[in-house]
């Protein structure tokens, strides 16, 4: 498999200083996500820093921050299937709907992006990934694809492929171990990381994304070196991106973001040596 480094990861710096990071630590490549840089400077811009590394860009993530014209009802398939188009990659995901059922005027508009964000892709010879979602308040309503089964079935019909993410599944309460084996057929992007369970004073929706979600390999409670090993024992040679909160890797701090970016790529290469 192809270890993949998320530029979201390191949201607040400048691209190529993602991309000096990525080729120094030995990582295969990174996964863009899309952000105020890489949208003003255009995709040319994020090729060029791909050549100039040696590093490349495998994978294209939605924006992870509320910016203009890139929320959910705006179109945001086309867009990122565009943008694969110009920057080369060969998978781009987006994440499933939020919608209570794709029979409703949100599913309805949701399955007509995806469609033709997918045929879109296919004629660039790139897939369109589908990520399962993460859940924030324990009492949020049930949406479309949340089901594992669901998700199968509808990537299946449609010629799609998957985006796993770790952390997301820990939130729903998804078996990952379980889960990652059923979506293999599947599957061309891990986003990996680990979950951990927060003091009440601090389990805040809020803080979840940084402090519960996305945390480095082996600080939380995910079994996580059994997941590589099952997807190594299976043959998976698709990509794993390392996907991992800011606060987790202590990236105010470029040593410690060394330090703690070459431990998790050592938890995964150890894992599936």
């Amino acid at each position: 498999m192809k270890i993949s480094l998320s530029t979201g990861s390191l949201y607040h710096f400048p691209l190529s200083t993602v991309f000096v990071l990525a080729r120094e630590l030995g990582f295969d490549g990174v996964e863009l996500v899309l952000g105020p840089e890489s949208l003003v400077r255009g995709p040319g811009f994020v090729r060029q820093l791909s050549q100039r590394h040696g590093v490349p860009v495998l994978s294209l993530h939605p924006p992870i921050m509320g910016l203009p014209g890139w929320g959910r009802e705006s179109g945001l398939p086309g867009k990122i299937a565009a943008w694969a188009g110009e920057v080369g990659v060969s998978v781009a995901s987006v994440h499933v709907p939020r919608a209570p059922s794709l029979k409703c005027h949100q599913g309805q508009r949701y399955l007509w992006e995806v469609e033709n964000a997918a045929k879109t892709l296919r004629d660039q010879g790139a897939q369109l990934a589908l990520e399962n979602r993460a859940r924030f308040f324990p009492n949020e309503e049930a949406q479309a694809l949340d089901g594992v089964d669901e998700l199968v079935a509808f990537v299946s019909e449609r010629d799609l492929a998957i985006t796993w993410d770790t952390a997301h599944a820990a939130s729903m309460g998804i078996d990952n171990l379980k889960a990652l084996i059923q979506v293999l057929p599947y599957l061309r992007n891990v986003h990996f990381s680990d979950f951990r369970h927060l003091p009440r004073w601090l389990d805040l929706p809020q803080c979840h994304t940084i402090l519960k979600h996305h945390q480095m390999p082996g600080d939380g409670h995910l079994p996580l070196r059994e997941c590589l090993q099952a997807l190594s024992a299976r043959g998976y040679c698709q990509f794993l991106t390392l996907e991992l909160s800011p606060v987790a890797i202590q990236a105010w701090n470029v040593n410690r973001i060394k330090d703690n970016l070459g431990k998790s790529l050592e938890f995964v290469r150890s894992s599936v040596a």
